[in-house]
């Protein structure tokens, strides 16, 4: 009967890539854990109640039901693009009326 025996160097090997194999899995899933875990200051965590983020540009509009960027809005649908005008399609879902010059 002929015994298979295994040679030092292929156990070796074996052994070394199980162990690069272990240690690149922890590593690489403590980096993932971290990941996940981002600081309330990072960029892009500033997300409202809606989810609307203000870095982004975003505002929430009850009107429309989702996060908008004011200027983007005003241009759609025709209406000055400061935060008053915003404040008014977003409540009433009209543009509020032009206001008059005022006499110097």
């Amino acid at each position: 009967m002929r015994r298979h025996v295994l040679s030092l160097p292929f156990v070796a090997l074996t052994a070394a890539a199980l162990t690069v194999a272990t240690i690149a899995t922890v590593t690489l899933g403590a980096c993932a854990n971290r990941a996940q875990e981002a600081p309330a200051n990072a960029v892009g965590a500033d997300a409202d109640a809606h989810g609307c983020r203000a870095s982004a540009g975003y505002a929430w509009c009850e009107h429309t039901q989702r996060c908008e960027r004011p200027w983007e809005l005003a241009q759609q649908k025709q209406f000055a693009p400061d935060a008053a005008q915003f404040a008014h399609y977003c409540a009433t879902g009209s543009a509020a009326p032009a206001k008059p010059p005022q006499p110097e």
